[in-house]
């Protein structure tokens, strides 16, 4: 949230901004035919646009931090899915050398079978987290609103 008084092109804190919008959402009242009441428009655009650029450089910040834990987290994600995928592998691998070394070919195929299937696992979950780790930049504007603030 961010407020800004319209009079003195004064921003609010964040703090203060949230705790006037949840004020007024409890106990505020509907003004009817509210945009007749306003004589300078241009004022009214020009305090939005400032208060706009202030949410959009506040969102940056919180954006880069957010980025930076998220491309973190899909790392591990990742890595661990790699470790286990191996670990499957290998197990796999040796389980399949000694159904040859035995002559067990009968249950080769199916061997074969869960080592592709452990590598189409792993390759959905990659593709999973890559998905995860596009994070949308993107700012849009929910809502902005005029308030009279009566004495």
């Amino acid at each position: 949230y961010q407020v800004i008084n319209c009079q003195t092109n004064q921003l609010w804190d964040a703090q203060s901004s949230e705790a006037l919008i949840n004020q007024l959402a409890r106990q505020g009242q509907l003004q009817p035919n509210a945009a007749s009441l306003i004589q300078d428009w241009d004022s009214i655009f020009a305090a939005l646009s400032q208060a706009d650029e202030t949410l959009e450089e506040q969102c940056f910040d919180s954006f880069e931090s957010f980025q930076a834990e998220n491309q973190n987290r899909c790392k591990v994600q990742e890595r661990n899915a790699k470790d286990f995928a191996q670990r499957r592998r290998n197990s796999l691998q040796e389980r399949l050398e000694r159904f040859q070394a035995q002559g067990q070919t009968q249950i080769i195929p199916a061997t074969q079978g869960q080592i592709a299937k452990v590598e189409r696992e792993l390759s959905l979950r990659l593709k999973k987290i890559e998905q995860h780790s596009q994070v949308d930049d993107r700012m849009e504007q929910l809502a902005a609103g005029l308030v009279w603030v009566e004495p």
